[in-house]
C-alpha cells in the first residue's frame, strides 16, 4: 500500500543520509520507524517475569549477595 508524506528538508536529508549509511531504502527506514514508534498489540513485549517457589527468597538470605547465597545454598564444595 503506497502513501506519500511530505518531509521537512532537514528530516528528508537525515533520512537519505541514514539510507546511504545503512544501505536500506528510504521506504524501509520509514516503515521501521513507524513500526518502532507505533507498535501493535501483537508486537508489544510483556515484561519477562518468573513466578514460582524457586524464585522466592528464604528467610535470612538476602538475594543481593549472590555469592553468599550460593555458598549457603550449595555448600562449600560448590566451587
Amino acid at each position: 500500500m503506497g502513501r506519500m508524506i511530505e518531509l521537512d528538508d532537514d528530516a528528508a536529508a537525515r533520512l537519505e543520509a541514514e539510507a546511504r549509511r545503512t544501505q536500506k531504502t528510504v521506504e524501509e527506514l520509514g516503515n521501521d520507524a513507524v513500526r518502532e514508534k507505533y507498535p501493535t498489540a501483537s508486537t508489544i513485549r510483556k515484561p519477562f517475569r518468573i513466578d514460582g517457589p524457586f524464585v522466592r527468597s528464604r528467610p535470612g538470605i538476602q538475594m543481593t549477595r549472590v555469592e553468599e547465597v550460593l555458598d549457603e545454598v550449595e555448600g562449600p564444595l560448590r566451587k
